[in-house]
């Protein structure tokens, strides 16, 4: 979000108040700042993307844990990843020998 594009759009006689347009630019860079913030949160707790604590959040949303992966609660985040995806194949193949797919 560009700010002075923004700013451009306020009319002339509010551009002629500095204290105004300081205002302004304030509250708009909170809104591009809480934008990106909110932008980010599907990449951090995607499955591909998660790491950490927030792959823990995915899987808890899932109804599993790392103590549940074969590798048990020492599993790195890749083989949970992996068991995850394994997971939600398992639960969302068809049966038919044209559904199977490998991830």
């Amino acid at each position: 979000m560009d700010l002075t594009s923004y700013l451009s759009l306020f009319p002339g006689s509010t551009r002629e108040h500095p204290r105004f347009m300081a205002l302004a630019e304030a509250l708009l860079r909170q809104v591009r700042d809480l934008q990106a913030a909110v932008d980010a949160i599907p990449a951090a707790f995607s499955l591909t993307g998660a790491v950490g604590a927030q792959l823990d959040a995915v899987a808890e949303a899932m109804r599993l844990s790392r103590a549940d992966s074969p590798s048990g609660a020492a599993a790195t985040d890749e083989q949970f990843r992996a068991f995850l995806l394994q997971k939600m194949w398992d639960w969302n193949r068809d049966g038919t020998n044209g559904g199977e797919q490998v991830l």
